[in-house]
């Protein structure tokens, strides 16, 4: 893997997904939404004064460009402003590179850590009531999470309820994804978000939040297509060589 780093300046934060308005959202966090093509994901991280990362691939060298998996990016806590970082993940061809995963991490100063509660109710401002919470010992928000369909609206009721209580295990990295029963679950046909706030140092005070947003449909479109896509390439790259040989014309001695 080849690590690529962008220096990026500026410093802006913005909200809103991908939609038009009147029309339902994808979730985002940070202004960086679900389904985001690649390139205005970059120039969100660089108004955020972000330092980016771009993670690329190129496995058996059979490319003749990497591929970009993952964008990263962290900007240091200071004084009272929270340090943040971010891992966003990009789809690969034959998809189109947009945004199918991101992981926040916002870490709070000490003299600005905001309480459990508020958190939640910001949460819920910008993402409607939850699907789904967990309260720790002292009966304080520590995990919530929300579904939605995959245009971005949210699904209601009990059975939609035990998605967001189940799916948050499910993903393409830990091995769930890639089997056929795997494709088929219904935790890859909606979008999930949880947010995880870490309250260690003193119960219902935050030090910790964590966000996580996934698209499951487009996982499960593009993980199988560019296994197949790149098994192409390693047949055409395997081919290329073969001719590349008989071009040469070298003949052992017999």
């Amino acid at each position: 893997m080849n690590i690529v780093v962008l220096v990026l300046t500026g410093l802006l934060f913005l909200g809103g997904g991908v939609g038009n308005a009147g029309e339902p959202k994808l979730p985002d966090t940070l202004g960086i939404a679900l389904g985001m093509p690649v390139k205005d994901a970059v120039q969100r991280m660089k108004e955020l004064g972000l330092a980016i990362h771009a993670a690329e691939t190129n496995p058996s060298n059979i490319l003749e460009k990497p591929l970009l998996h993952e964008l990263g990016g962290s900007k240091a806590m200071t004084g009272s402003v929270s340090g943040e970082s971010l891992r966003v993940s990009i789809a690969t061809p034959p998809h189109s590179q947009v945004v199918w995963q991101i992981f926040r991490t916002s870490q709070f100063p000490e003299q600005a850590r905001p309480a459990s509660a508020t958190i939640l109710t910001s949460l819920r401002e910008k993402y409607g009531p939850e699907s789904w919470k967990e309260l720790d010992g002292a009966g304080h928000p520590r995990v919530v999470r929300w579904v939605f369909d995959e245009q971005g609206r949210a699904l209601t009721g009990e059975a939609n309820t035990m998605l967001a209580r189940g799916c948050n295990s499910y993903g393409p990295n830990n091995g769930t994804f890639n089997t056929p029963a795997g494709q088929r679950h219904p935790c890859y046909g909606i979008v999930h978000l949880e947010a995880k706030i870490s309250a260690q140092s003193k119960a219902g005070i935050a030090d910790l939040l964590e966000i996580k947003l996934m698209h499951g449909p487009i996982a499960r479109t593009f993980f199988p297509a560019t296994e197949a896509w790149l098994q192409e390439q390693n047949a055409k790259a395997a081919n290329r060589d073969v001719e590349k040989a008989k071009q040469q014309g070298v003949k052992p001695a017999l």
